[in-house]
């Protein structure tokens, strides 16, 4: 369970729970695709899914989530750690390779490689008004042919986010049929995923 107990430095009392975060600033914004791919990922599973994750927002003041308009970045943090709280991680990753689905790719990126190099640029660009916040981001190594390590250190939202938008990037741009495996490498502190494909 986690503990959202705002401290005077803006930092979250994570007390209970097993991923500690910085709480998003109120004037940070991310666009809507960012929470559009988090509803659609839900109403894939079954509709109940899709009202509980909409609920989950309209009680933080989103509703009718357009793709292009900007909404609280804080909010959606909530909804995304509520999400992992009851609802589970799995629930989180199909969230991200959903997030990675709707993206609007640039028509130069082509390849896997392109794709998760990409990521970074993506994550910059879907947040405003972040003043000196650092939004984190997405530090891509391509190891060998097939093989990256992503450092997602410092993104906001729970890891599980990024691990889906890295395996969904990784699929939308791939071209077999190739099993695609990411494991969380330790590394204190951060996030660091290796993939390969």
């Amino acid at each position: 369970m986690y503990s959202f107990i705002v401290l005077e430095n803006n930092q979250l009392d994570m007390s209970t729970a097993t991923e500690s975060f910085e709480r998003v600033p109120e004037s940070v914004e991310v666009q809507g695709y960012v929470i559009q791919g988090y509803v659609e990922s839900a109403a894939e599973i079954s509709e109940s899914y899709g009202k509980r994750f909409r609920d989950q927002l309209a009680d933080r003041g989103i509703e009718d989530v357009d793709p292009d308009k900007w909404y609280s970045a804080a909010d959606a943090q909530d909804a995304f750690y509520e999400t992992k709280e009851k609802i589970g991680s799995q629930t989180l990753i199909n969230a991200g390779a959903k997030m990675a689905e709707v993206n609007e790719w640039p028509d130069h990126v082509t390849t896997v490689e392109d794709g998760l190099t990409t990521l970074d640029k993506n994550h910059q660009n879907t947040h405003r008004n972040t003043g000196d916040y650092d939004v984190g981001g997405y530090k891509v190594v391509h190891l060998d042919e097939g093989e990256a390590r992503v450092d997602c250190t410092g993104v906001p939202y729970p890891s599980e986010l990024g691990q889906g938008a890295i395996k969904g990037t990784i699929k939308f741009f791939q071209k077999n049929d190739s099993v695609v495996k990411i494991s969380r490498v330790e590394s204190e502190p951060g996030t660091v995923f290796e993939a390969s494909w």
